[in-house]
């Protein structure tokens, strides 16, 4: 009989009360069993304490502070290879899993060669639509064909999908010992950008398997964005863009000074302005940033 593959589930929590109960319910209802790894970022709401008494079978590690989104997922993934994990599923605290989900995202990994990454659906949070964010990941330029198979019924095993958010990923543990995973570049947003542009950089894949699906569980959260949540993700878009080594630094800027005028049409003269003058000034800085981690990379491959 064929081993079953070790899973460790590695979730960042920050004040996570109200979603934590129906979360962690989830994921003790999966088919396919999961080792489970938490990684706080100084919650002061009772969340590690509820973890403690209701989830005493998960792995819990403790922060004293905020280190972000990408470095405390890192510091979960690290774990989970040293105790001999061969795949991790990173899941979103304010998200839900199905039963099937983690099997039918791990049968992924078989049906086509290098497949790093595999994505279920993303859902909304009672299931009644799909995600917010994920449904600008399924466009025809980001994952072919779905959309079209979706509206005819006639939907295939899996889809290739070049940007899909870190919501609910299921990674292979030795494409990340080759690559690393988040960029400690990237606090919140964009790491997950980042590191699919890498994946292409090394010829390895992701897919959407149409048959998975997970909750996602933030409309409340979709909101009015403050004026420092809009400044950070134009600079975290403007930092995918720079980037992104799958394309030379000439063109990066050209898309940048592109996103600068999408910014001028919409009537946000400071921040295009401001977008323009940063890239300019600190060519030297993304450039050198740039070759650095190409150098990195190249050596591992």
């Amino acid at each position: 009989m064929k081993k079953q593959a070790n899973i460790f589930c590695v979730v960042v929590t920050c004040n996570g009360m109200k979603w934590l109960p129906k979360h962690i319910e989830s994921i003790k209802n999966s088919f396919y069993p999961l080792k489970s790894v938490y990684v706080d970022n100084g919650s002061t709401d009772g969340t590690k304490e509820f973890l403690k008494n209701d989830f005493p079978e998960a792995i819990l590690i403790e922060l004293n502070n905020n280190l972000g989104f990408g470095n405390a997922n890192n510091i979960g993934v690290k774990y989970a290879i040293e105790n001999a994990a061969d795949y991790v599923f990173l899941f979103n605290q304010d998200a839900y899993l199905e039963p099937e989900t983690i099997g039918n995202c791990f049968r992924g990994f078989g049906l086509q060669k290098n497949i790093a990454l595999v994505s279920p659906i993303h859902l909304n949070g009672d299931g009644s639509a799909l995600d917010i964010g994920f449904q600008r990941c399924i466009v025809e330029e980001l994952c072919p064909g779905f959309l079209s198979d979706l509206v005819l019924k006639k939907t295939r095993e899996a889809y290739p999908i070049y940007s899909v958010n870190a919501a609910a990923w299921l990674l292979k543990t030795e494409i990340v010992n080759r690559i690393g995973l988040f960029s400690n570049a990237f606090f919140h947003y964009g790491e997950d950008i980042n590191f699919q542009q890498r994946l292409k950089y090394f010829g390895f894949k992701a897919l959407v398997v149409p048959d998975a699906f997970i909750l996602h569980d933030r409309e409340e959260r979709n909101g009015e964005k403050s004026e420092l949540g809009k400044k950070i993700e134009i600079k975290t878009n403007q930092m995918t863009i720079l980037m992104d080594i799958n394309e030379s630094f000439t063109s990066t800027k050209k898309k940048v000074w592109k996103y600068a005028g999408l910014l001028l049409f919409e009537g946000k003269f400071l921040k295009s302005f401001s977008l323009v003058l940063d890239t300019y000034w600190n060519s030297n800085k993304y450039l050198k940033w740039r070759e650095q981690m190409k150098k990195e990379l190249s050596l591992q491959k």
